[in-house]
């Protein structure tokens, strides 16, 4: 009787590990996801308040242009991220073809 029992709870303990681990595996994939939307929205609201001044489709390119050319990286960065990630969050403040050109001129890497 108490050799079953010890073997219950060796087996218990021996799938506890597996358990927590597969538990944590997926609450890690939940969090980056969620970091992932919160670095998103950042970058959309970076790139949403340097373009609010520009009401026509050659402005934006301008001041995109123009950021590339003095190399502000604080917005080709969230650009880039918004290009690598989720185009379709850039085409909630520019046009198709605007994202099309933008997405072309800024450098390509992993900025976060």
């Amino acid at each position: 009787m108490a050799k079953g029992i010890i073997t219950t709870l060796l087996l218990i303990l021996s799938l506890s590990g597996w358990i927590s681990g597969t538990f944590f595996y997926f609450q890690a994939k939940e969090n980056d996801k969620f970091l992932m939307e919160k670095n998103l929205d950042n970058s959309l609201n970076i790139i949403s308040q340097m373009l609010q001044r520009n009401n026509n489709d050659d402005g934006v390119i301008e001041q995109i242009n123009l950021s590339i050319n003095k190399g502000w990286t604080a917005h080709t960065g969230p650009l880039t991220t918004l290009c690598e990630n989720d185009r379709d969050r850039l085409l909630t403040i520019v046009t198709k073809i605007n994202a099309e050109q933008i997405c072309n001129l800024v450098p390509k890497g992993k900025y976060y």
